[in-house]
């Protein structure tokens, strides 16, 4: 009769048992771990923490706050840069709603983040901006309105440049030089509160501020 080469079950119920009475002897993870360290880290973190108004007041904007569990009693939160996470419908592309007759820091930091082009609203209805003119010398009236093609500047060798200063207010229905309401702002209309709607002779003013010095 063949000799057997594998323990019985009464052999393998004996090692399992004395495996667990070893087990058993170990000392338990609660044990390294005072009474407040055992209830934070028993506490699952499902929901980060909410931020209170004065939390968000204090963080510059455009930046988002995250928290990460390094150990059970220590939880750091890092602030990272962000460019304008905040959906695009919260931040006008109206200039007149950001220059103001109080032109805030936080308002001039907008502007420029975004950039001239957020605020040309080159493809808007331009027929909203109309005004009736009377004829010198004639009783007849001519209705003007702002033109698309005021953002392009034609040059004397007929190269075309793109007017990327130039921007229009949906509310105010005028225009605006942006580098100089935010940097240089002076008596001149396109850099007045109202902004300039004057059709009847907007292509010499147009073409008379960008050749100033002011303007630059």
């Amino acid at each position: 009769m063949s000799k057997r080469l594998y323990p019985s079950g009464s052999e393998k119920r004996k090692k399992a048992a004395h495996q667990k009475k070893l087990i058993d002897k170990l000392p338990k993870l609660e044990s390294y771990l005072t009474k407040e360290e055992t209830s934070v880290s028993s506490h699952k973190l499902t929901n980060p923490p909410l931020e209170s108004d004065n939390a968000k007041c204090d963080r510059p904007y455009g930046e988002k706050a995250t928290t990460s569990l390094t150990s059970p009693t220590k939880i750091i939160v890092s602030v990272e840069p962000q460019q304008f996470s905040a959906p695009e419908h919260i931040i006008s592309h109206d200039l007149a709603d950001y220059f103001n007759e109080n032109l805030t820091e936080a308002n001039r930091k907008i502007l420029i983040c975004k950039g001239p082009a957020y605020f040309q609203n080159k493809d808007y209805d331009f027929s909203e901006s109309s005004r009736t003119y009377k004829e010198t010398n004639s009783n007849k009236s001519i209705t003007r309105y702002f033109n698309k093609a005021l953002f392009i500047r034609k040059l004397k060798n007929n190269e075309s440049v793109e007017r990327k200063w130039l921007l229009y207010s949906p509310s105010k229905k005028s225009v605006f030089c942006f580098s100089c309401c935010l940097f240089n702002p002076s008596d001149t209309s396109l850099c007045s509160q109202s902004g300039c709607n004057d059709w009847k002779h907007i292509n010499s003013i147009i073409l008379s501020h960008e050749n100033s010095s002011a303007h630059g």
